[in-house]
């Protein structure tokens, strides 16, 4: 059999079926990705609408060129719909049946749609149109590779306009016979498809392996429980600030008091629920330019970027006071927790962040001692010099993760 348009649309629909097989498969790996699952429902549905096709001169027209134009455009919907999901954007039943409904409103008008060009000049236009649509959100998603998105809503925007291109030039044409063996420039779309399947089908495959690549990465540096940086994140992060000499850093180090006993008494649970109310409360006391990590089990690192020493105690101060002022309520139970605090400042670009680590963990050390629920700072540049030691009274139903009493009181130490 020659290379003619029935060969071409076999050719196509076989490749458009193992497309769309892959996007399945993919999706099943990740359920997450939507798009994914829209864009292999798009591909599937014009694997029918194709053999639909072929049987134009021997189907009945309902089903030849009426059901199979209307799989085609549902398909667009889907292509467009699946990029509107990449791109985080709300998606409709309109969104997906928009296409569709233009084809319809189109049908009504018995004679223009009995002629054959008009079919190609409309079909021609709804599909350019929609695929330049879906160039642009692909071109408005974030987080994936700019030169990847653009290869993609360029490979979009050709097809797009080869459609547009057959449509105005379908214009005004007659043919004798059925659109596959009267239409002139099908051969050419025919292979222009095929073309952009193959392309569009490896960017997507690209661009799925490094969102996927982006997520391994992302739980790599992340602590599972509470979202937030761990010790491997926290040190990249920091590395990547950028700093100048003489520029004033501040490192604390926080850890939670007498953890064990809240989990010995009350369950992993609750001190899960626990290290999570930490982690959120640091969140919300902490400047932006904050970077917060867990780096162990009740343990936390908050590096402060250009921020001097005294603004760096006023801010771990506020976090001692503050936390005891705000209990974890958990299955019914008020707990009230505190924090010791290590604290140490440089102004030196060469200081190591594990220099400046071991001068916090010195600070911390001493908090503890001093008998917890304090902060404690330690100025690196001249050698582990003391700061500052300030802390807050406890009482005895405020120590160890006790249900916190009503009207119980934590005083200020003068």
């Amino acid at each position: 059999m020659g290379l003619d348009n029935y060969t071409l649309i076999v050719v196509m629909g076989s490749m458009i079926s193992l497309i769309a097989a892959g996007l399945f498969v993919i999706w099943l790996q990740d359920r997450e990705k939507t798009a994914l699952l829209l864009w292999g429902g798009g591909m599937a549905l014009r694997v029918p609408a194709l053999a639909l096709m072929l049987g134009r001169g021997t189907l009945e027209p309902v089903y030849s060129i009426t059901l199979s134009n209307m799989l085609f455009m549902l398909a667009l919907g889907l292509s467009w719909a699946g990029a509107r999901s990449w791109a985080e954007k709300r998606i409709d039943g309109i969104v997906v049946l928009m296409p569709v409904c233009l084809w319809v409103l189109f049908s009504l008008f018995e004679t223009l749609y009995a002629h054959g060009p008009n079919r190609v000049l409309v079909y021609s236009m709804i599909t350019g149109l929609f695929m330049l649509a879906t160039a642009g959100e692909v071109l408005q998603v974030r987080g994936s590779s700019r030169t990847l998105r653009a290869v993609l809503a360029l490979c979009l925007s050709l097809c797009a306009a080869q459609n547009l291109v057959r449509g105005l030039t379908s214009f005004g044409v007659t043919w004798e016979g059925n659109l596959i063996a009267g239409d002139p420039s099908l051969p050419i779309t025919l292979v222009g498809m095929i073309l952009f399947c193959f392309a569009s089908a490896t960017v997507v495959t690209a661009l799925y392996w490094e969102s996927h690549l982006q997520d391994i990465k992302h739980e790599a540096i992340r602590d599972p429980l509470t979202g937030l940086l761990n010790r491997r994140g926290f040190l990249e992060r920091t590395a990547a600030v950028s700093r100048r000499d003489g520029d004033p850093t501040v490192l604390l180090l926080l850890d939670l008091d007498h953890f064990k006993r809240i989990n010995d008494r009350y369950g992993h649970p609750t001190g899960d629920a626990a290290i999570c109310h930490f982690a959120a409360f640091l969140q919300k006391n902490l400047p932006e330019t904050a970077v917060v990590a867990r780096i162990g089990g009740e343990e936390f690192a908050v590096f402060l970027p250009v921020v001097s020493a005294s603004t760096g105690e006023l801010i771990g101060r506020r976090l001692v006071e503050r936390l005891a002022d705000h209990p974890l309520r958990h299955e019914g139970t008020s707990l009230s927790l505190t924090v010791s605090c290590g604290l140490a400042s440089t102004r030196r670009i060469e200081t190591r962040l594990h220099a400046l680590m071991k001068t916090a963990d010195m600070a911390l050390y001493q908090a503890k001692d001093g008998g917890r629920n304090r902060l404690c700072g330690l100025d690196h540049d001249s050698g582990g010099q003391v700061r500052a030691s300030v802390g807050r009274e406890t009482s005895a139903s405020a120590e160890a993760g006790e249900p916190l009493r009503q009207g119980a009181s934590i005083s200020l130490v003068p």
